[in-house]
Order: structure tokens, then sequence, then C-alpha cells
């Protein structure tokens, strides 16, 4: 697979990625949810579908971190991955 397009929002991305996660694979990100917070973070257009889309189709590949949320739930253990900005740093936490 050459490039999987993730059109949503946010929750949407989430669980492409969670799929994605650690594949190689590219995935290209279409907002079209409330928030489109990674998206925004990443610089992508927003309010242009079709910019999106070129923007998915012809940009430049780039890493971006993730972090993987295994939370107990009654029923056993859910693997999650949640991501919201390209790069991470602690002390922007803090």
């Amino acid at each position: 697979m050459d490039l999987v397009l993730a059109c949503g929002g946010d929750g949407t991305v989430r669980t492409v990625l969670t799929v994605l996660a650690g594949s190689g694979i590219p995935l290209g990100i279409l907002p079209a949810g409330t928030g489109n917070l990674l998206a925004s973070n990443l610089g992508l257009p927003i309010a242009d579908l079709l910019a999106a889309v070129e923007t998915a189709l012809s940009g430049v590949d780039g890493p971006i971190d993730v972090g993987r949320i295994a939370p107990a739930n009654r029923d056993g253990r859910t693997e999650r991955f949640a991501i919201m900005q390209r790069t991470f740093s602690f002390r922007r936490c803090i």
C-alpha cells in the first residue's frame, strides 16, 4: 500500500493510526472534523479539502511521534494510540 488517506477529524485520524502505526505506510490527513488539531499543528490546509488532497498526494513524508496507551478496563486491555503534535517535549508539559 502506497498511502492511506484519513478523511475526518482527530478521532478518525487516531483510529486509522491505530492500524498504521509502525507499518511504514504513510498517512495523508484530509481534515473534515470539528477541531482538526493535528492537521492544524502540521500546517495542513484546513478549509480547502482539494488542497488537502493535493498536499497528501504530492507532499513530503515525515515521521511523527506516537504514544501508545493501553488502558485497563473490565473487558481486558485495549491498545490505542494518541497523537496531537508533530513533536513532543516534556518541557511543554511542565
